[in-house]
């Protein structure tokens, strides 16, 4: 049985934000034989007390699923997590499994713990497997050290020709002791060594390959006349005796051939700049902006386009994380005037450190150098006349999702302030480098929180950016003028994001961006070597 995609997602879009699956897939052709497949697996998982072992048949045997190699390493996994001892596997069920996949993946995420190659379903493959399986048409380039213990039908070993493969001896700075090692090295000098093990990792590559072996290098010169690479490859060919010789075939490329690769090299290729001039997602969104998006498409349009239009993914920066846990202290505390109930300062810097211990940062300095931040930050914005308001605090972190020159546009205030005159004063609180006053008066930002104001009924006579790092505050202010300004520039930005108009912007920011890698601005072409030159060296 299958079921029209085309007809499930009219029956998606028909059911709405609150929609049953099942009445959605009882409403498309095909899909109440689907349904009444889940029951009956759901009834016969139930009455199998929901175990793992079970629960892997019955989904194979009722959806007819074939014996892929993702699925064989899966049921492989399971029966190794089966064998675990009862602390980790409970009673077995497929919720314990799904537990313990959950908790495996963030550990094998942030490599907060260390696994073992038993628990590792990949590590667990045979040798070749790991090239063979997932891997089926593609190639891989690896060293030699990462290839150690897997095998693939062909084997391409580059640059084999010395100094590059051998490499030369560096004499070490210092020598590291002969006492401390754990086991004890031969008696040859640190030269032998190191030609001892060059060698080991040459016989390594080679025996990698299971049909066909090529070795790559720079031909040498030997009487004047053209030969084998000097290093292995000569030795292979010049001590080659036996079987061992009838099965090397030693081929000296002609200039015209090298010519050709290297021209064959020299075409540009695909660049970074063609790939982001890709067009952007057709799937029928409606286009929601909002104050950072604007912000981010009038910074740079490709930046926009990489982050809200491709959503490609951002690393959770540290700067990031430090500063949504000093919001969220600086919410609690401003909760409490509000109620009435101030927090005390020690309270206010314990939410900090609660939700700034979560975050994800590998380096130790750089967290406890941001809790020290943290810590002096909020100390001095306490004991500020800053954290005492002389307005009402109406509310904190308030979300808005508001109509702005034809576009819909979301956003969150960090606080709303009642003033006495009945207007409002919305206050914007930063982590990072301070505001300027210049900044504040040319913010798209704080125009869109005025617009989403004035939408909301209120009128916001001040706008202010509080910097937490210098303990300043900056206000402006926006007039009538300057409103319909802000909104004519949404509307545009809106505008251009619909026609596909996402050319970079290069700034000083850039070296700050998350995508610079991938940004053409920053691309830089590689040297690509003369046709006559390389005539010469051939």
């Amino acid at each position: 049985f299958r079921v029209d995609p085309e007809r499930f997602r009219d029956e998606l879009a028909l059911a709405g934000e609150s929609f049953s699956p099942e009445t959605v897939l009882e409403n498309a052709p095909g899909g109440a034989q689907v349904v009444e497949t889940i029951r009956a697996a759901r009834q016969e998982l139930l009455d199998a007390n929901n175990g793992l072992a079970p629960a892997l048949e019955i989904a194979q045997r009722a959806f007819g699923l074939s014996g892929s190699m993702p699925l064989r390493r899966l049921c492989e996994f399971a029966n190794r997590w089966l064998e675990k001892p009862k602390q980790i596997v409970g009673a077995g069920t497929l919720n314990d499994f799904l537990q313990y996949i959950t908790v495996f993946r963030e550990e094998a995420k942030g490599a907060l713990v260390e696994e073992t190659d038993e628990d590792d379903p990949v590590a667990a493959l045979e040798p070749g497997e790991l090239a063979t399986a997932p891997l089926d048409d593609a190639v891989q380039l690896m060293t030699v050290h990462a290839a150690k213990g897997l095998e693939f039908p062909c084997v391409f070993v580059a640059r084999v020709c010395s100094p590059s493969f051998p490499s030369g001896y560096k004499e070490s700075l210092v020598e590291f002791p002969e006492q401390l090692r754990t086991r004890p090295q031969s008696e040859s000098d640190p030269k032998t060594r190191h030609d001892q093990e060059e060698r080991r990792l040459f016989y390594v590559a080679m025996t990698r390959a299971m049909n066909e072996l090529y070795i790559c290098g720079k031909a040498g010169r030997e009487h004047k006349q053209a030969a084998p690479p000097k290093g292995y490859m000569r030795d292979l060919v010049s001590h080659a005796s036996g079987a061992l010789r009838g099965a090397i075939e030693c081929r000296m490329l002609p200039p015209e051939a090298c010519l050709a690769i290297h021209a064959a090299a020299a075409e540009p290729a695909l660049q970074v700049s063609e790939w982001t001039r890709l067009e952007p997602r057709q799937d029928g969104r409606l286009l929601v902006l909002s104050a950072s998006s604007l912000q981010d498409y009038d910074n740079c349009p490709l930046k926009y386009k990489l982050r809200y239009d491709w959503r490609l993914p951002e690393d959770a920066s540290a700067p990031m994380q430090f500063g949504n846990a000093i919001h969220l202290a600086l919410k609690a505390y401003f909760d409490g005037v509000r109620a009435g109930r101030p927090p005390d300062e020690a309270s206010v810097i314990a939410c900090f450190l609660d939700e700034f211990g979560k975050a994800k940062i590998d380096d130790e300095v750089q967290r406890d150098l941001y809790t020290k931040q943290g810590r002096e930050q909020l100390t001095a914005f306490l004991q500020s006349p800053l954290a005492h308001p002389a307005n009402q605090v109406l509310e904190t972190e308030r979300r808005f999702k508001v109509e702005i020159g034809g576009a819909k546009v979301k956003g969150r205030f960090d606080r709303i302030d009642r003033l006495a005159n009945g207007e409002i004063a919305i206050i914007d609180f930063k982590t990072g480098r301070a505001k300027t006053q210049e900044i504040a008066d040319d913010s798209l930002q704080l125009s869109v929180y005025a617009l989403a104001a004035k939408a909301l009924g209120h009128t916001a006579s001040s706008l202010a950016f509080i910097n937490l790092e210098n303990g300043a505050a900056v206000e402006t202010r926006r007039t009538a003028k300057d409103l319909l300004a802000a909104e004519e520039e949404v509307r545009s930005i809106a505008a251009k994001i619909a026609a596909g108009e996402f050319d970079p912007k290069p700034s000083g920011a850039c070296g700050w961006c998350s995508y610079q890698t991938i940004c053409p601005t920053q691309e830089k072409p590689l040297p690509r070597p003369a046709a006559a030159k390389t005539a010469k060296l051939h």
